[in-house]
């Protein structure tokens, strides 16, 4: 299971997923999560992106995507 968010109301969930997953790691999947990360942005003073952390020392690994995977996610579409 990969989740993808920066909402920190979720960390609950990533440590309860964590931790399920240890004690059945053949009923529950492995979590992952991906985060946008432009280290641009941080030379330059903005927000540089990063992933939530689980707690208490929980290892989930983090994939970070930079700039060029954001604007290849775009949906181009106009919907009007």
């Amino acid at each position: 299971m990969i989740l993808a968010t920066h909402d920190t109301d979720l960390v609950p969930v990533l440590d309860e997923l964590h931790d399920l997953h240890r004690s059945s790691p053949e009923r529950i999947a492995k979590l992952e999560t991906v985060s946008w990360f432009d280290a641009q942005a941080r030379v330059k003073g903005g927000f540089a992106g990063g992933n939530i952390r689980a707690t208490g020392g929980r290892a989930i690994w983090n994939t970070n995507l930079d700039r060029a995977c954001y604007e290849a996610s775009l949906d181009k579409k106009d919907y009007r």
